[in-house]
């Protein structure tokens, strides 16, 4: 049996053969709840996107601030939000929309430079990874990206963007990125050591003093 903590929000699996019962899975985990215990007081606690949080767009710190604006708005250090009601979702939609206009900006100048058309774009909240390229030429990414540093989200839609020529990690692959996107080693740790901490911010949460729009 193994045992498995996220990274993201600590939860703990046990991986098992299918004749192992529960109870026994469970006595298993229970002996290394010292080991449990240690590794989640590792994990970074949930941020709830709320009135005078700061999150991270394009790399930046911005404060979120209830304001008289129409639409939600970025100004100098501060993301203006019409109004309490349902907050959270107001800027993951805000940040959705520019996600999307930034990655469309890439994946257009990227396919060109391999001559290889893209079909679709989706953005979506998956925790096991940043971006996908399918056969059929339909690419994801995660629209949490909009909040790491430009250069990362440019690196990732390079990644996935050179996945219509090369479905694989092949040295052809990792020339075309290159060739395509530039230096691409810095941003690569990006995600593998930092990028996780974007799983922390919370847009689904309503404070109890407030009204939600409905669930996100």
């Amino acid at each position: 049996m193994k045992l498995k903590i996220s990274e993201i929000d600590g939860k703990v699996s046990v991986s098992c053969p299918s004749w192992v019962t529960t109870d026994e899975a469970l006595t298993f985990a229970e002996r290394h709840i010292d080991w449990i215990l240690e590794v989640q007081q590792r994990v970074p606690s949930t941020i709830y996107v709320q009135p005078g949080v700061r999150i991270p767009i394009e790399g930046r710190e911005y404060t979120i601030y209830p304001s008289s604006v129409e639409a939600v708005t970025l100004s100098e250090d501060k993301v203006l939000v019409p109004d309490f009601i349902g907050i959270g979702i107001r800027v993951a939609t805000f940040l959705k929309n520019l996600c999307m206009e930034r990655v469309i900006k890439f994946a257009d100048l990227f396919s060109d430079a391999v001559g290889r058309p893209y079909d679709t774009i989706t953005l979506r909240d998956p925790r096991s990874r940043w971006g996908s390229c399918t056969h059929g030429n339909n690419l994801m990414f995660s629209w949490r990206i909009i909040m790491a540093p430009p250069s990362a989200l440019r690196y990732l839609v390079a990644h996935e963007v050179a996945h219509l020529v090369e479905m694989n990690h092949s040295e052809r692959f990792w020339n075309l990125v290159t060739e395509i996107n530039g230096p691409w080693e810095k941003d690569r740790n990006y995600f593998r050591q930092e990028a996780n901490n974007l799983h922390r911010y919370n847009f689904c949460h309503v404070d109890r003093s407030f009204n939600s729009d409905g669930p996100f």
